[in-house]
């Protein structure tokens, strides 16, 4: 029963952990992710604790070397790579397709306007969890990314929600993050092209190739 309890608790860890790491930054979604490695050293050790000393047996020392060894490599992953998956910060990921980050309608439209490509717009904001969903698993997608390689890309960002950013809000009819935008060279937008919401990398590439860019 009771490695029941123990078993149950590290899931809802896992659960907790999951959710979080949507509404979170990567970096911190890793250190969030080390907490669990370093949760079943402390459990292996309380356990060889109470059994008279099983902490010492070689198989709860290697599984015990293996965690610590697990959660210092997320942790030094997430200090010295941008782009990973924050449960492998120590892989990093190659940046296929960079965005170039605004955070004001003026700035924005300076940017389509410098460009000779459609520019793809992404909505995004800290607090907004689709978005976060949306750069974790569309964005970096390998399809996307090659779907994604002839537009000029840009992350409008709303975290900070002054008088700038609400009225590019209205103006567009839009309520909030996410959505997916795209403007030709003349800052004019395809509207019939606008993407509001989630969407998966499957179903983004086969919207990008059937829509008017």
């Amino acid at each position: 029963m009771d490695l029941t309890n123990k078993l149950f608790g590290l899931l809802f860890i896992i659960v907790a952990i999951w959710l979080l790491e949507r509404i979170v930054s990567i970096q911190m979604a890793a250190y969030l992710w080390a907490i669990l490695p370093i949760t079943i050293i402390i459990l292996i050790y309380k356990n060889g604790k109470t059994v008279g000393g099983s902490f010492q047996n070689p198989a709860s020392k290697i599984i015990s070397i293996i965690m610590f060894g697990y959660a210092s490599l997320l942790i030094y992953g997430a200090n010295i790579n941008q782009n990973f998956i924050p449960i492998t910060s120590f892989i990093q990921k190659p940046i296929t397709n960079q965005f170039i980050i605004v955070n004001n309608s003026d700035d924005l439209l300076k940017v389509i306007r410098n460009s000779k490509n459609i520019t793809m717009v992404d909505l995004y904001a800290d607090w907004c969890v689709a978005c976060k969903e949306l750069e974790m698993y569309t964005f970096n997608d390998a399809d996307v990314s090659n779907a994604l390689g002839n537009l000029n890309l840009v992350k409008f960002d709303i975290t900070k929600a002054d008088e700038n950013n609400i009225s590019f809000l209205e103006k567009n009819n839009l309520f909030g993050p996410p959505a997916i935008m795209f403007f030709n060279p003349q800052g004019n937008e395809i509207i019939e092209s606008r993407i509001v919401g989630f969407i998966d990398a499957a179903t983004f590439v086969t919207k990008l190739k059937s829509l008017s860019l």
